[in-house]
């Protein structure tokens, strides 16, 4: 099976959950396609995501950012603009739990 590659170049990609487990791994898979890499995550341990991004001469940078608060989720949008100049696409991986409900009927 040949391998599939992604071209990012220019693009940015924000990232939320991009702390650990599979919001890391696709943090790290939008920096070796090109991306400039938004990481927005509860967890500060998403500094080290940036670090292995850079070391490896890509560029990211971390906002500590809870989804569930709008302000929060505002100023994480804001800032991946102003530092790169644009957004490209989202990789909307952190979540909040409980409740479970449909999306339809749950509020901010």
């Amino acid at each position: 099976m040949p391998k599939v590659t992604f071209d990012f170049s220019g693009k940015v990609a924000l990232v939320t959950g991009g702390s650990r487990g599979i919001g890391r791994a696709t943090a790290l898979v939008f920096a070796q396609s090109g991306a400039n890499v938004v990481i927005g995550d509860v967890d500060p341990v998403g500094s080290e995501t940036v670090e292995t991004i850079k070391r490896d001469a890509g560029e990211a940078i971390f906002m500590r950012t809870e989804v569930s608060d709008e302000d929060d989720v505002k100023n994480l949008i804001a800032t991946a603009v102003k530092t790169y100049g644009g957004l490209h696409c989202a990789f909307n991986n952190a979540g909040v739990l409980p409740p479970t409900s449909r999306l339809v009927e749950m509020d901010e």
